[in-house]
């Protein structure tokens, strides 16, 4: 006899929020949020998400900057900057391309690589599936 069974964890979040509910249950954020502020110029990494090839999937990327211990107390506690956007791919790569991150970094082909800067670059596409 097949038996279908919903297991269910008996550990409550501590601190955290549900973020979003879904058939299966609501949905926690894994650690406590940390207190964000802005990337700084010329630092971090950005990344750039290619679009998945499925319908309704968008470009993503997001800049990351971990700030220095010596700079988090004058930050009032931030310990990363961060920014992000999603959309189009010319809208993305614009955002990407004009923000002043220390490295770009594109995925392609499964692997981050540098992305250039130049207007004129173009990402490869992705395989078909």
């Amino acid at each position: 006899m097949d038996e279908q069974r919903q297991h269910s964890s008996t550990a409550e979040p501590r601190q955290l929020e549900s973020t979003q509910l879904y058939p299966g249950g609501e949905v926690y954020w894994v650690t406590p949020r940390e207190p964000h502020g802005k990337p700084r110029p010329g630092h971090g990494t950005l990344y750039v998400n290619p679009a998945a090839d499925l319908p309704g999937s968008e470009w993503c990327a997001s800049w990351e900057d971990d700030y220095p211990a010596s700079e988090i107390q004058a930050r009032g506690g931030e310990t990363i900057g961060s920014d992000g956007i999603s959309g189009s791919e010319e809208v993305v790569l614009r955002w990407a391309r004009t923000s002043p991150a220390k490295k770009h970094l594109i995925l392609q082909h499964g692997k981050w690589v540098r992305m250039p800067l130049d207007q004129n670059w173009q990402p490869e596409p992705r395989p078909k599936i």
